[in-house]
């Protein structure tokens, strides 16, 4: 009896210290791996992608190695779910042994013969995000809001959805004010094979010229007291038309999808403070959508117009206008000033540059 008592603890001792190496490995990405929720890892056999983990609910993975929803109600407008067929393939993939390993102790196999043959692979990743409220000033910049990581890390995770903040720079609206935009965008990978492998460390700058130039060609096409007053949070107008520009030649580029994208801030460039100002007082009255809105709109059109009046230096403009030739020159908004000389004209939005016509001086 003694005997039997002495092999089942022998037994009970190598399945606790196998329990414990198992663990340790998984920790340490060897012979097993740890796969957090809502991330997705790559296995490398030699100098090739031998399988990708998935760990995202209600998400499955192609043989084609794109993630699809699995339920009609997780999937975008749009956006096919993955078939029953697709389904069954993703849960074959793992071995009886594998899928035991993973749904009672979240470890998932990669090789009894690490590193011989099956690894986890390693890639490097650089980080971005807003800085908290309380971390900046009033009047910090747009840049000044986003901290960037000094230094790419090295990670083995790779986030299947993941926020962006991105600032887009020199935006011209149809009526040509220029302004510079804060945008978050909220991102879905569809073909993790892309991003880490096709596109590698270049994936965030091509992802923010791309939303970068979207962004811009939707401005583009409206005046800036129409954007203004655009619902620009999660999920609304702006978001739907960006989506629907960027997001097919998106996934071609990049192997992510935006799932959302929404404004943080809109800022104007310097010597237009009351623009500035009219700009937020008509975001506020749009977004609570009380009386103050029209009233809001009409301040805003208004301190356009001053923009393109409002300035101290005219020295060059009296020259001009003194020298008796018709001239053309370019200024800054604060050497612009209307009603100053006879017959000036203005053209341009009155923030950033002006073409200023100046006539001919009256004959003497």
């Amino acid at each position: 009896m003694w005997t039997i008592i002495g092999g089942v603890a022998i037994l009970l001792l190598i399945l606790l210290l196998l329990a414990i190496l198992l663990v340790q490995a998984a920790k340490n990405n060897q012979q097993a791996t740890y796969v957090p929720e809502g991330t997705i890892k790559f296995i490398m056999m030699g100098r090739g992608l031998n399988q990708v983990f998935l760990n995202l609910d209600d998400f499955v993975l192609t043989r084609e190695d794109e993630i699809k929803p699995g339920k009609p109600e997780t999937a975008q407008p749009g956006e096919a779910p993955a078939t029953p067929d697709e389904i069954q393939r993703f849960r074959d993939r793992e071995s009886w042994i594998g899928r035991r390993l993973r749904k009672n102790f979240g470890i998932y196999w990669v090789s009894l013969w690490y590193p011989l043959t099956r690894v986890v692979h390693h890639f490097e990743i650089s980080k971005a995000r807003l800085r908290p409220a309380n971390a900046v000033s009033a009047n910090a910049s747009l840049r000044e809001r986003i901290e960037l990581d000094p230094e790419p890390v090295t990670t083995t995770e790779l986030r299947a959805f993941f926020q962006r903040p991105i600032l887009v720079e020199d935006v011209e609206s149809e009526d040509l004010l220029t302004s510079n935009l804060l945008v978050m965008v909220h991102c879905r990978v569809v073909k993790p094979h892309t991003v880490v492998f096709k596109v590698g460390r270049d994936f965030f700058a091509i992802l923010e010229a791309s939303v970068g130039g979207s962004v811009g060609d939707l401005v583009k096409s409206m005046g800036f007291v129409d954007f203004v007053r655009m619902d620009k949070g999660k999920g609304a107008d702006f978001s739907k038309k960006i989506i629907e520009i960027l997001n097919p030649r998106l996934i071609m580029d990049t192997g992510v999808k935006v799932v959302d994208i929404w404004v943080e801030k809109v800022e104007l460039p310097p010597g237009a403070e009351n623009v500035q100002k009219a700009t937020q007082a008509l975001e506020i009255a749009t977004l609570e959508g009380n009386a103050d809105v029209e009233k809001a709109r009409l301040e805003l059109e208004a301190a356009l117009l001053r923009a393109q009046a409002n300035a101290a230096e005219v020295t060059e403009l009296i020259k001009a206008y003194s020298s008796g030739d018709e001239r053309g020159a370019l200024f800054t908004s604060s050497q612009i000033v209307a009603g100053k000389l006879p017959n000036l004209t203005v053209l341009g939005n009155g923030v950033n540059g002006f073409s200023v016509i100046v006539p001919s001086a009256p004959k003497t």
